[in-house]
């Protein structure tokens, strides 16, 4: 299955990456929302069948990073 990850800058599309890995794609957004910026920044993944993942599932309540080793996992 193909996944895509769609990063965001200030609400308008900054770029796009495929992937054939699941794990790939899930530790690529876990990196991006690590250096990124919560309040201007944004990021989420799809897969065919629509949403997986967003950057919200590695922010902590007060948009801090946190590792959700969850969600790398599955």
């Amino acid at each position: 299955m193909r996944y895509v990850l769609v990063t965001l800058s200030r609400g308008i599309i900054d770029n796009t990456v495929f992937f054939e890995d699941p794990r790939l794609a899930i530790q690529a957004l876990s990196n991006h929302v690590r250096d990124m910026n919560p309040e201007h920044d944004d990021a989420a993944l799809y897969d065919g069948n629509g949403f997986v993942a967003n950057a919200r599932h590695f922010l902590d309540e007060r948009d801090r990073f946190r590792e959700n080793r969850t969600l790398i996992q599955e």
